[in-house]
């Protein structure tokens, strides 16, 4: 196979790739900033403070220089880091599960 045709099928793969996941991508990227710009509202931070403690703790950095001080913005915190734990905990999961499985039916084919 030549490198073009290789080229090809390598951005066609890409492209659908990125299809399936930008929705859910994107969808992330949009809660994780309208839920930092409520937290922000409630303690009145600007936007941008707003949308850099979003990304920041989003990210499980935390560099610490902006902390909800508010009963109800930390509750809303609180709720949307255990939300997106919980997404990448249930990933995790499933990755263990295939693992297990893929072990088994490979030990099986021995």
């Amino acid at each position: 196979m030549d490198s073009r045709t290789m080229r090809r099928r390598f951005f066609s793969g890409l492209f659908t790739g990125l299809g399936v996941v930008w929705p859910i991508l994107s969808g992330l990227v949009a809660l994780i900033a309208v839920l930092g710009l409520i937290v922000g509202l409630i303690e009145r931070w600007s936007v941008q403070e707003s949308i850099y403690f979003a990304f920041v703790t989003g990210l499980t950095i935390g560099y610490g220089d902006f902390a909800p001080g508010s009963l109800a913005s930390r509750a809303l915190d609180q709720r949307r880091r255990r939300n997106l734990s919980l997404a990448g905990d249930s990933g995790y999961f499933e990755a263990c599960a295939a693992d297990v499985l893929s072990r088994r039916r490979f030990s099986i084919m021995r």
